[in-house]
């Protein structure tokens, strides 16, 4: 019989991204793929100063590694100062945020409402670092608790993949149609005929769902219903000012637990207002 030696190693672990990345990407994506970018080389020169090793920067993320905790919060630190200074003539709105200078555990909390009663009618919280194909779990779940869908789902640039419009339009409990921004792409006269062509090939093979989200999105009816989603900013304002914004607990099971307490608290005080409204 052989003996095997097991060796540990500890190491720390620097994991960032974006936030408001969907958005940015929907007001101006070529400034944000560039500010993109810029963050990256930030990211990696900060990293590999500090004897780190950047592992993954898919899409809107960066995660590296260390041999200690010091090195990756110096290096998160650092990051956060150069960001600063490059930033400094970005408008407000157009800056790309990474960290607070803080380090402590962080879930993505999805929330969805009724856009007219502000009703929550579906929360869970991951531990994801983007929104990005979030739609169709969000879905699943109204599903499960009210055994139908809704008939129109109001999101974000990339929460809803074009695979979740596909999926999403053949639901089993119900098809669902999908508002969710069109991607901006360049104008016909700033492209060369071959990438025209090969635009004009790639939409003709698409999806049966994407033709007609594609069509759907640019519809003037479209603005109106779209319109309707910003009810959600104020759920989440409302959540927040009722202390949703910092979780005192740990674990995305005890996460999930708080999140569904702030939903039923949110709806109690809209099933009040409504109430009231009525009378």
């Amino acid at each position: 019989m052989t003996d095997t030696t097991i060796r540990h190693r500890l190491a720390a672990i620097l994991a960032a991204d974006a936030a408001g990345y969907s958005r940015l990407m929907a007001a101006d994506e070529r400034a944000t793929v560039a500010a993109l970018d810029t963050a990256r080389r930030v990211f990696k020169s900060e990293i590999e100063s500090r004897q780190g090793r950047v592992i993954d920067m898919a899409g809107d993320s960066v995660l590296a590694v260390f041999e200690t905790a010091t090195g990756a919060v110096a290096a998160a630190l650092a990051v956060q100062g150069a960001l600063v200074a490059t930033e400094s003539a970005v408008p407000e709105a157009r800056r790309m945020r990474f960290a607070d200078g803080s380090v402590h555990a962080g879930y993505n909390m999805q929330v969805a409402a009724h856009p007219g009663s502000t009703i929550v009618v579906s929360i869970d919280a991951t531990d994801r670092r983007n929104d990005s194909a979030q739609a169709g779990p969000m879905v699943d779940d109204m599903a499960r608790r009210y055994g139908r869908t809704p008939k129109r789902l109001l999101v974000d640039t990339l929460y809803a993949t074009q695979s979740d419009i596909v999926q999403l339009a053949e639901h089993p409990a119900g098809p669902v149609l999908v508002y969710a921004p069109l991607p901006k792409e360049r104008p016909a006269p700033a492209i060369k005929p071959a990438s025209l062509q090969r635009r004009a090939y790639e939409r003709a093979r698409e999806p049966e769902a994407i033709a007609q989200w594609r069509t759907r999105m640019a519809a003037p009816e479209s603005d109106i219903v779209y319109r309707r989603r910003k009810a959600i900013e104020l759920v989440h304002a409302q959540m927040k000012n009722r202390g949703f914004g910092r979780l005192t607990v740990r674990g995305l099971l005890k996460a999930k637990a708080v999140a569904l307490w702030h939903a039923l608290a949110h709806n109690l005080c809209a099933a009040h207002r409504l109430r009231e409204a009525a009378a």
